[in-house]
């Protein structure tokens, strides 16, 4: 449920200590894995209590299904937008289609981007996304789609092929790495 409720932010953190000794770094290590055990055996319950709250009151569970199904339709609504926004301004000029963006679920998608083109995004349109391509269909919105697109666009314009020596594949889609 962690995702799907928002609950980002359990156990989250990182802690950097500069020692001026090996040995005060070695004793800081030693206190800081005393505290790391306590941690790790006594974990932090609020994320379970929040859903268990929530899934055993109806009127909770109702509208958290209602925000669910909302989130989903959103997410399916910018798939087929940023796929007829590519279709458009991509295929005219390339072979390549985008029916696997509409193909896929979830709230993330593998675009087909070479590592060149998501250089290309992150640098000229600061889209980011991972080098394999994947980005989160959940960061999309009305506002921001069509930047997307046409950077994307800008990017196969810039960085045209589409080939790879070695594809990554995902239930019969082809992506390069």
């Amino acid at each position: 449920f962690a995702k799907n409720m928002g609950l980002y932010g359990e156990r989250i953190g990182a802690l950097h200590v500069v020692a001026p000794t090996p040995e005060a770094a070695q004793a800081t290590l030693s206190q800081l894995k005393i505290e790391a055990r306590a941690m790790y055996s006594n974990p932090p319950k609020f994320g379970a209590q929040v859903a268990l709250r929530v899934m055993t009151n109806p009127k909770l569970r109702s509208l958290w299904e209602e925000e669910l199904k909302a989130m989903s339709k959103r997410i399916k609504c910018m798939r087929a937008v940023l796929r007829k926004l590519l279709e458009d301004k991509v295929a005219p000029n390339h072979v390549k289609k985008w029916n696997h963006v509409t193909d896929q679920i979830g709230m993330f998608s593998y675009t087909g981007l070479t590592p060149d083109q998501v250089n290309y995004c992150r640098i000229h349109g600061s889209v980011f996304m991972l080098s394999t391509g994947r980005i989160s269909m959940a960061g999309l919105n009305y506002h921001n789609v069509e930047h997307v697109a046409n950077v994307m666009a800008n990017a196969i314009e810039a960085y045209p092929s589409f080939e790879s020596s070695c594809p990554i594949k995902i239930n019969g889609f082809s992506f390069p790495q």
